[in-house]
């Protein structure tokens, strides 16, 4: 017999895009809600849009998804949401609010989703839903895990660009399980959004999206754990199957996944140097006279780094040349060879 849940998530298409989201990948944003609304427009019922957001208070959520779901003007809702916030209403959500009170103007990602989804409003006006990432008072309070993997990949990028590995190695590995461990909470709180849309039929949700992060599929792997049909996948360029991960994001994803018995010693030292050279050979690409794709850029960056460091004797070779040139010197003898 099929229970009720089943029933409903059959009749709820639940979409999910994995992919790039830095302000280089706006195109991706735009291209997803383009084909997002092509299904919508053939839909009935209301469109739920999670839109990733990390340590965005629950209640300020809610407040934006009633806002926009009558005039969808972010920057009316999200002002109105700095605006509380500023009061200290609580107070100990200013802390982990300060970065986006600072700042907010949206980012160009942002930006694009938001644009995007303006589109579809006006095409249906009320029929859009938006759900920024929701995180409770206690998982506020508890949140120390971002300020920890920040501060440890700072000491991390620290000391790799004075030559030292292996003294950054112990902080590299505390950040990656910062990230894990602050991603896990994330993954779950995100596939429990979803789930509750679906479940509750007074939604009249016709369609469920969202564009995550590549290292957040455990989201999907949840939901259809738990019984959800998702139709997913990675947002490549047209023409390309493939997401890259480099050597960072595969350990990141082994310890996700429980697989560290899967993870060499030499892993940690290859995924430190990916992480110090991408930024300069990422740079360094884009300026080129190929005009590569982002997805052939991460591909090419994975690439380089598999040739460059086969072996710790690469490694040590490349830290004694930071030591001697500086590490943007150092990384450009690397690209140039």
């Amino acid at each position: 017999m099929v229970d009720n849940k089943e029933l409903i998530s059959q009749q709820v298409p639940i979409h999910l895009r994995f992919g790039r989201h830095s302000d280089k990948d706006v195109a991706y944003a735009t291209r997803f809600l383009n084909e997002v609304g092509d299904q919508f427009n053939h839909s009935e019922g209301n469109l739920y849009y999670i839109m990733e957001q990390a340590l965005f208070p629950d209640f300020l959520s809610k407040r934006i998804a009633q806002t926009t779901a009558h005039v969808f003007d972010p920057k009316i809702a999200f002002g109105e949401a700095a605006f509380i916030c500023r009061q200290g209403r609580p107070p100990y959500y200013r802390k982990e609010l300060e970065f986006f009170l600072r700042r907010y103007k949206f980012r160009p990602f942002e930006e694009a989703q938001l644009n995007g989804l303006r589109t579809l409003w006006n095409s249906k006006p009320g029929r859009v839903r938006l759900i920024v990432e929701p995180t409770s008072a206690e998982e506020l309070d508890n949140a120390h895990g971002y300020d920890g993997f920040e501060s440890e990949l700072d000491m991390t990028l620290q000391l790799l660009g004075q030559g030292c590995a292996t003294e950054a190695l112990p902080h590299f590995k505390q950040s990656i399980q910062f990230l894990v461990q602050e991603s896990a909470v994330r993954n779950k709180t995100i596939a429990q959004v979803i789930k509750d849309i679906v479940a509750t039929p007074s939604t009249d949700a016709s369609l469920i999206v969202g564009y995550f992060g590549s290292n957040h599929t455990p989201i999907r792997h949840q939901l259809v754990k738990d019984g959800f049909g998702v139709n997913s996948k990675f947002d490549t360029e047209p023409g390309e199957a493939i997401n890259y991960y480099g050597p960072f994001d595969i350990l990141v994803r082994k310890l996700m996944f429980n697989l560290e018995m899967e993870i060499e010693p030499f892993d940690w030292y290859r995924g430190m140097c990916f992480l110090l050279t991408k930024a300069f050979d990422e740079g360094r690409l884009e300026q080129s006279e190929t005009p590569y794709s982002r997805s052939q850029i991460q591909k090419k960056m994975v690439d380089m780094t598999i040739d460059r460091f086969p072996s710790m004797e690469e490694v040590n070779q490349f830290m004694a040349s930071i030591k001697m040139k500086g590490p943007e010197a150092a990384t450009a003898t690397l690209f140039e060879t």
